[in-house]
Order: structure tokens, then sequence, then C-alpha cells
């Protein structure tokens, strides 16, 4: 196993475990999306981003559409974010169809970038779902 992929479940833990612990219905609710999305990613990608993931892609969409719902349903504002940075990552994928300048080391890196800040939303907003619970 890599570095990156031991930071990436990391991360991925450390956001998961806030939302189980601290967070309310819609943020254990997109914790359930990105964990089946971090699953089902290695599952359908198919060679180390030399060529555009359509699987990865399709799982990305899904993502985006329950960001989009949490966003538009919830009355919390870290969706808001999250949707935008998962917006900006399929943005990478759709510049790599098109025949954007975008090269296979630096494809995967501009994905894997915006899942972070992804990751990094749900964290800080369940953080701040226990805050508000609290008072």
């Amino acid at each position: 196993m890599h570095i990156d992929h031991i930071l990436y479940f990391l991360a991925l833990s450390i956001a998961l475990l806030t939302a189980a612990v601290a967070g309310g219905r819609w943020e254990r609710f997109i914790a359930a999306t990105i964990l089946i999305a971090s699953i089902a990613t290695p599952l359908v990608q198919t060679s180390t981003f030399g060529e555009v993931e359509y699987g990865i892609l399709l799982v990305d969409i899904a993502l985006l559409a329950a960001l989009i719902v949490a966003a538009i349903r919830s009355d919390r504002y870290w969706p808001l974010a999250a949707a935008s940075f998962q917006l900006t990552g399929i943005v990478v994928h759709i510049t790599r169809l098109v025949g954007g300048p975008v090269d296979a080391e630096a494809y995967g890196i501009a994905v894997v970038i915006w899942a972070y800040l992804v990751l990094a939303a749900l964290g800080i907003g369940s953080a701040f779902e226990v805050r508000v619970k609290s008072k």
C-alpha cells in the first residue's frame, strides 16, 4: 500500500468518524455516501489515469448528486462547499475528456486533491454541527 493510499484512508477515517460521532442526519448520510464512493472508486478504476477514468467520473457524479441533495434539503452550509469541490473534481475529468492539457500525473493528483477537500468539508461541517447542538 502506497503512502498516498494510507493518507487518504486516514483522512477518510477521521472525516467519517467525526460525522458519525458529532454530525447530524445529513452528515451521516454524506459520510455513508462518501464511504460507498471510496469503496467503488478503486473497483471501477481502469488505469493509472493514463486515460479518462469513466468509472470514477460516474462515481464522482453520483457523489455530487448526493451533495446537491444535501445542500438543497438541509439547513447546513458545508454541503455547498463540498458540492463545489466535487464539481471542480468533475471538471478535471471533463478537461481530460475533451483533450485538455492535463497529463496523467496531474490528472490523478487533481482528482485526489478535490476529494480531500470534500472530506475536509464533511469533517469541519460535522464538527460545527456538534457545536450547534451543544448551544
